[in-house]
């Protein structure tokens, strides 16, 4: 999927820009406030971007990445006669690498300018001008006319220049930019991401490839992929663009691993279906992809061709026999996420190439995270790609609507369709979330309800943290806790769609000291607690996201080269088949505990534990492992776990100590320990404590007892080797 004329490419992307005076200001990465590295991975020679559009593949492009000239002028200004210096295009101009670091104000216009070389066009041929992406109200120019004008700030659009060309080779693109105002008077592009650090780039300018395409005179414009598993097949409708003669054909070929599956033919805008037999599901385990050539055909012969690629995968909302859950396949698949807002500040993530995209992505998977929520953008089409490739699940949020009348209402829905239809045919792209309580949606009950019309295959999540509207497929709460919701009372899956810790922003990377052995295991940490909480509490998904203080010091990226640098292998959760009942080093656990041990027989299955307080463990004060503070002499605590029938014979406590403590089973003493173990030790069960432990629910009471210095105290069952 990667064509790449690299001579033609490069040197159309180091070619200086013709200005009408000379640069002043040669490129170089600027300084931001969140750089880690300085920008060095990256400079004007050495940008290398794969084919942008990777499910609808043509050989024949030009990328037109590269330094081109800037100026930034007064509102009302005619065209600069001199260019302030070099900008890297695809880089946001308030960006480290694109040379600028600049946040453009209302009453600024941002100017672009560069030169290409027309290809030579035969045979009624047409060239496109593509951009991936820009942020801003833009209009177009070429050769001192102008192209069109496109507002909006993360949808693709395209331009025929056919007519533009002059005779010449040598074309002058310009075009210039500005912060459109709604109708109330505010940017209409302002951060979406208000809680985040106001140095944060956001993607002003052009912030994705630029790039030419010969097309024919008619030729395949986009493409509608659809799995159908219920009929086990494929649903594709081809949208042709340009003039020609109507008695075309449409000819498609599923294959997989280069055997043809099915071959059909159709006509252009019409459906059409392709059996897929006994299909090859899709799954974050198995991201299995299939091939699909389609080509345009006239009398016989190939007039377009394009290459694609699709998936089997349904995604639904079901009961699993207790709680409804979101299931993958008809199967439910808990769901570990993080946000999307691993900003590469050098950068911003809008550009990132297809290597440091994919060290993102596999050093999430190598953590075992098995989702992403993007929160208020897009990101490139090549990011879905490799999501679509290496099996990570994608929560797609649109962007926020404006706070402005009908007229912005109109333009936003429009882009949503637009956005909804060009990231439609992705299958990584499971759930569509609407705009939070923090970033101003309107009339969600009608925006569900269309997004439900333009995209019936994908659940929807209507409520995205704000007030319970009763919409959707998903009850999203958030949390700053521990991921926990409220039992599922109807037929929505429950997830807690931000979980926001203290503890990830004390032991998450925030220390600088911190090892990064430990920020792996503290990530890992936090995954199976969610996937604990899930199975006890019935979530279907929870997604941590990265707070203020962690993402100033830590992203994504970087923690893969960290990673790397420092030579680890993967941490991956204890599965450890010796562990009956998990310590909270494994699962953090959730137990009845009290500072008074009160009135009554607390170590009887029979307590009325009601008036005690519940807590994760591990419990103390000054350790890291610590969820919950004890800092009493004394603590009290209770635990109901479930034995399975097929646990070993022989088993033992799993205990971390700083003070005396007595542990017993359903009301029976079961072990006794004194001073500081330093750590989790193994200690074996009495004669008692095997009597009273069988098969099925038993009760774990535990007392603690110390005067002075840090506290820690936890417990867990494992088999007993000895």
């Amino acid at each position: 999927m990667r064509y790449l004329s690299r001579s033609l490419s490069l040197l159309l992307a180091l070619m200086p820009a013709l200005s009408v005076a000379s640069v002043k200001e040669p490129w170089r990465p600027a300084k931001a406030p969140l750089m880690k590295d300085g920008g060095g991975h990256t400079s004007s020679q050495n940008l290398e971007v794969d084919y942008p559009r990777p499910q609808m593949v043509r050989k024949g492009w030009i990328n037109l990445n590269g330094l081109w000239d800037y100026a930034i002028q007064p509102q009302g200004e005619p065209a600069p006669r001199t260019y302030r210096g070099e900008i890297l295009v695809p880089f946001p101009v308030k960006s480290a690498l694109s040379g600028v670091w600049h946040s453009l104000k209302p009453e600024e216009r941002l100017w672009y300018r560069r030169t290409f070389v027309a290809p030579n066009l035969r045979n009624g041929e047409r060239l496109l001008l593509h951009f991936g992406a820009l942020d801003c109200r833009a209009r177009i120019f070429l050769n001192g006319k102008e192209l069109g004008v496109h507002q909006g700030g993360y949808d693709s659009f395209s331009f025929d220049i056919t007519s533009h060309l002059k005779p010449e080779r040598m074309q002058i693109l310009t075009m210039d930019l500005d912060v459109p105002m709604d109708s109330v008077g505010e940017a209409a592009n302002r951060n979406p991401h208000p809680s985040q650090n106001e140095d944060q780039p956001i993607g002003m300018g052009i912030c994705r490839t630029v790039w030419l395409e010969v097309v024919p005179a008619t030729y395949i414009s986009h493409l509608s992929i659809t799995p159908d598993m219920d009929t086990k097949s494929l649903r594709l409708t081809v949208i042709l663009s340009g003039r020609g003669p109507s008695n075309m054909k449409i000819v498609a070929v599923a294959s997989s691993k280069g055997r043809i599956v099915c071959k059909r033919e159709g006509s252009p805008a019409v459906p059409i279906n392709l059996p897929i037999p006994n299909p090859h599901l899709w799954s974050p385990s198995d991201p299995y992809l299939y091939h699909l050539d389609v080509s345009l055909l006239k009398e016989g012969k190939s007039m377009d061709h394009v290459e694609s690629y699709f998936a089997m995968r349904n995604v639904s909302c079901e009961t699993d026999g207790k709680y409804p859950r979101i299931m993958l396949n008809g199967r439910f698949l808990f769901e570990s996420g993080v946000t999307e807002q691993s900003l590469s500040p050098e950068c911003d993530t809008e550009a990132s190439t297809d290597s440091r995209i994919r060290d993102e992505l596999e050093t999430m998977k190598r953590l075992g995270f098995n989702l992403i929520q993007m929160r208020g953008r897009t990101l490139p089409e090549r990011w879905y790609y490799w999501e679509d490739k290496l099996g990570i699940l994608v929560w797609q949020a649109i962007p926020p609507a404006p706070i402005g009348g009908s007229e912005d209402e109109m333009t936003y829905e429009s882009q949503l369709h637009r956005m909804i239809l060009e990231l439609g045919n992705h299958p990584c792209i499971i759930l569509w979330t609407l705009p939070g309580k923090r970033v101003g949606s309107y009339d969600g009950k009608r925006i569900a309800g269309k997004i439900r019309e333009w995209d019936p295959g994908r659940l929807v999540d209507a409520v995205n943290g704000g007030v319970d509207n009763g919409l959707g497929d998903v009850l999203d709460v958030h949390c700053a806790s521990r991921p926990i919701g409220p039992p599922p009372s109807d037929a929505r899956a429950v997830v807690v769609g931000k979980c926001e810790t203290s503890t990830a922003a004390s032991t998450l990377g925030a220390a600088d000291n911190e090892s990064i052995e430990d920020t792996v295991r503290n990530l890992c940490r936090m995954i199976r607690m969610a996937r604990y909480c899930g199975e006890k509490y019935g979530l279907s998904a929870a997604v941590f996201m990265a707070n203020r203080t962690l993402f100033d010091k830590l992203n994504l990226p970087s923690l893969g080269r960290r990673i790397r640098e420092a030579n680890l292998g993967p941490i991956l959760p204890n599965n450890d088949k010796n562990t009956v009942i998990p310590t909270s080093e494994e699962y953090p656990s959730l137990w009845y505990y009290s500072f008074v041990r009160g009135s009554g027989y607390w170590i009887q299955p029979d307590f009325n534990e009601d008036m005690w307080k519940r807590g994760f463990g591990g419990f103390g004060e000054g350790y890291p492992e610590a969820d919950t503070p004890w800092t009493s002499p004394d603590i009290w605590m209770r635990r109901w776990v479930d034995i399975p029938d097929d646990a070993p014979q022989s088993l033992a406590f799993r205990v971390w100590h700083t003070g005396d403590a007595e542990i017993y089973v359903n009301g029976a003493e079961a072990a006794s320990v004194t001073g500081n173990s330093h750590g989790y030790v193994t200690v074996p069960i009495n004669m008692s404590g095997r009597y009273a432990l069988r098969a099925g629910r038993d009760l774990i009471a535990v007392h603690c007892h110390q005067t002075s210095g840090r506290r820690f105290i936890d417990v867990g069952i494992v088999a007993n080797d000895n």
